[in-house]
């Protein structure tokens, strides 16, 4: 409750990211209702779903400003970076 006031009070856009192969959210926002979609990619197996769940769609419909689909090698560039960077600073602490 204290996060959400602090968050209502200040101008913040939320801002969801999807894989462009398993769009399943952007896709029932746009049409209003939830969608399934025939077939989803499986490289973001973890976000991949063919039918968002009902409260999920219900709190990003209220909550959600937009959505950004990436492709999957944007997700690989995203990854590699974040793995190089981990590798950085953990060579750094030892």
């Amino acid at each position: 409750m204290v996060c959400f006031g602090i968050i209502s009070s200040v101008q913040v856009k939320i801002i969801g990211v999807e894989p462009s192969d398993a769009n399943a959210m952007a896709l029932s926002l746009c049409h209003g209702k939830r969608v399934m979609l025939e077939h989803v990619g499986g490289f973001a197996d973890g976000v991949a779903v063919k039918t968002v769940g009902e409260e999920t769609f219900r709190l990003c419909r209220e909550l959600v400003d937009g959505i950004v689909m990436v492709r999957r090698d944007a997700i690989c560039a995203s990854i590699k970076v974040r793995t190089i960077h981990v590798f950085i600073c953990h060579s750094l602490v030892l």
